[in-house]
C-alpha cells in the first residue's frame, strides 16, 4: 500500500513514504547545535519531498502513520496534529508506532537473537526504557516482556536497571548513559551506529503491519504526567 508515516518523537524530524511496490523515500532533519527543532514548520514539507521522490500524490496515500513517543509533550503534538490531520483530510486509517517499538524493530538483525533493551532521552534526568525479548531462531524480536515502558532517573540507572549481561541496549538514551551500561555488561554500540537512531524502513513496516484507527483515536505516548493540568481537572 501507499503510505506516509511522521515521526517528531525527539528533537529530529522523521518522514517516510512507502509506495506500493515497496520502494521507500525518507527525509530527515536532526537541528544543529542551538538550533529549535522543526516540527512544525517542516513535519508536511518532508512529507511533501518524500512523495514527490516516489512519484506519488497526498491522493495517491492509503494509511498515514505517526510516532506516538515517548518524547517531549509540544514535538509529539506537532507530529499527531500533522499526521491525524492528513489522515481526516484524505479519509484514511491512521496507525500509532511508540518510539521504542520502531528502536526495537529496527534493531532485529543487530540483536542477532538476544534481547533488546530501548532506551529514549526523557530529558529532565530522566530515561524511558522497554525491554524486548528475542522469538528464537529468525531474529525477530518476539516483542515486549509486559513491562511495557518504564522511567528510570539518569542517576539510579545501575541500580534500577541491574544487570544487562548478553543485553542488545540502543536509543539516544542509550548514549546518554553509555559507560553505566557498559559496566553493568551491556552491548551498547557506538555512538554513530545507526541502531541507536529512529529506522525510517521500520517505521514503514510497523505502520505497514499495525491496525488501522480513526484518527482521533490515535493518542500519545508521553512516558509522564503533563506539567499543566486543566483548571477542571484540579484538585481543590
Amino acid at each position: 500500500m501507499n503510505l506516509l508515516a511522521i515521526d517528531t518523537s525527539s528533537s529530529g524530524t522523521l518522514v517516510v513514504a512507502q509506495r506500493a511496490d515497496g520502494a521507500l523515500a525518507e527525509r530527515r532533519h536532526v537541528p544543529g547545535e542551538g538550533e529549535r527543532p522543526a516540527h512544525t514548520t517542516l513535519g508536511l514539507v518532508l512529507a511533501a519531498e518524500a512523495l514527490a521522490e516516489l512519484g506519488l500524490e497526498w491522493n495517491d496515500l492509503e494509511r498515514v502513520g505517526v510516532g506516538t513517543g515517548p518524547g517531549s509533550f509540544t514535538g509529539l503534538r506537532a507530529g499527531l496534529s500533522a499526521a491525524a490531520g492528513l489522515a481526516r483530510r484524505l479519509g484514511i486509517p491512521l496507525v500509532g508506532s511508540t518510539a521504542t517499538e520502531i528502536l526495537a524493530a529496527g534493531a532485529t538483525a543487530q540483536a542477532r537473537d538476544r534481547p533488546v533493551l530501548t532506551v529514549v532521552d526523557g530529558r529532565r534526568r530522566e530515561l524511558f526504557v522497554e525491554r524486548w525479548l528475542p522469538a528464537g531462531g529468525d531474529g525477530a524480536l518476539a516483542g515486549r516482556t509486559g513491562g511495557g515502558i518504564g522511567v528510570v532517573r539518569r542517576p539510579e540507572v545501575t541500580a534500577e536497571l541491574g544487570a544487562l549481561e548478553g543485553w542488545l541496549v540502543i536509543g539516544d538514551g542509550a548514549l546518554l548513559e553509555r559507560e553505566a551500561l557498559l559496566g553493568l555488561g551491556a552491548d551498547v554500540p557506538e555512538p554513530a551506529d545507526a541502531a541507536h537512531q529512529l529506522s525510517a524502513s521500520a517505521l514503514a513496516a510497523l505502520i505497514a503491519a499495525g491496525t488501522p484507527q480513526d484518527p482521533d483515536a490515535v493518542r500519545p505516548t508521553y512516558g509522564r504526567d503533563a506539567d499543566a493540568v486543566p483548571t477542571a481537572q484540579r484538585q481543590p
